[in-house]
């Protein structure tokens, strides 16, 4: 099927958006790993599964836009946009979203600061006392173990068989 330059220039245009949007959307988990620790198999298998559904995605737009019909001009347009988007507008989308993501992780941290400081206060006001009461409390549980093992009271077994001989000597 032969077709027009517009329209070969139109399906060149959104392969270009869709490997800028897909770069966008590798930007999101770059992100992810940056701000959570990751295993490198971890890190392969999130890449395979980002480059199954980019595949997917791509090939279905293709069907839908050039009834799949696979032109040399479509995946160079795909890595194009992927390759300017990560040399142009990628670095600066990164530096903004780590500059917001650090922001918001310093203001949930003084957050968390604000609530647990009356806790804290209180607590270095309380601890040498409900420290001296535990101290206090351990020994005494302590003291009882030993008491009791000084008692050697028999078991209870001991005391069914203790009573069954009683009971046989009355009759």
């Amino acid at each position: 099927m032969i077709l027009s330059v517009k329209f070969q220039a139109m399906v060149f245009l959104a392969a270009f958006a869709s490997g800028a949007g897909f770069a966008m959307c590798y930007d999101v988990l770059r992100l992810f790993r940056i701000y959570a620790a990751h295993r490198p198999i971890t890190i392969q298998i999130e890449d395979l599964i980002y480059w199954i559904v980019c595949s997917f995605v791509f090939f279905n737009m293709l069907l839908e836009i050039n009834n799949g019909e696979m032109r040399f001009y479509i995946p160079f347009g795909f890595f194009c946009g992927m390759a300017l988007y990560f040399v142009t507008l990628g670095r600066i989308v990164m530096r903004f979203a780590r500059a917001i993501i650090d922001f918001v992780i310093k203001l949930v941290r003084l957050f968390i600061e604000i609530i647990t400081t009356p806790f804290r206060l209180v607590w270095i006001v309380i601890r040498k006392p409900v420290l001296f009461l535990w101290n206090l409390f351990v020994r005494v549980l302590i003291l009882v173990r030993d008491y009791v093992k000084m008692l050697n009271i028999p078991k209870r077994k001991k005391r069914v068989k203790l009573c069954l001989k009683k009971s046989g000597k009355r009759r």
